[in-house]
């Protein structure tokens, strides 16, 4: 992280599931970082916002791995959502182009807001790229390429942001839908 220009100033893991993390979020708060990170899951990410709202804990942002990228994280949240920071493995802003049935990410999210009412979470699309793959494999005997995890290592990450109650696409800059809101404002300025 050095090497980036980055100084991790606290690092703590909590238990899965936590969903009271306050003590966590009080020391971190006396360290006065600039950006909270957190790999977790949606309720904890959930118990983060709020909490970190309730202690006045306003760093210039957040970024979850899990949690911004699913509907109940704004559903949950309102506009306490808003400037956080998710990664996200499928975004209909993604500039692919496959021969199957969907062509694109933004065909494959018309499509399914159509049939289904609502925009997919990325988990969605993932879902339905098994079943493209699966049917690829089984027609072309196709090759994906996978990590020794057993990961598929070809395929590229994304950064969503909330905005205005909106899920937008902020990174890789040449898939962004807008610029990434920073620094985030204090819970008292928003």
């Amino acid at each position: 992280m050095r090497q980036k220009g980055l100084q991790v100033v606290y690092s703590q893991k909590y238990p899965n599931a936590s969903t009271d993390l306050r003590a966590p979020l009080t020391e971190a708060k006396g360290k006065n970082p600039d950006l909270l990170l957190n790999s977790g899951h949606l309720q904890e990410s959930l118990a983060i916002v709020q909490q970190a709202k309730e202690l006045g804990f306003s760093p210039k942002g957040f970024g979850f791995s899990v949690g911004p990228g699913t509907p109940d994280f704004q559903t949950t949240l309102q506009n306490d959502a808003n400037y956080v920071l998710g990664g996200v493995q499928w975004t209909p802003a993604l500039k692919y182009h496959g021969d199957d049935l969907f062509q694109t990410p933004e065909a494959y999210n018309t499509l399914y807001k159509q049939t289904f009412g609502y925009e997919p979470a990325y988990q969605s699309a993932d879902a339905t790229a098994v079943g493209v793959a699966f049917v690829k494999a089984i027609e072309f005997y196709g090759h994906i390429q996978f990590d020794e995890r057993g990961i598929n290592a070809t395929k590229p990450m994304a950064v969503e942001q909330w905005q205005n109650g909106r899920r937008v696409t902020v990174w890789p800059t040449d898939v962004a839908e807008v610029k990434a809101l920073w620094p985030m404002p204090a819970w008292s300025a928003r």
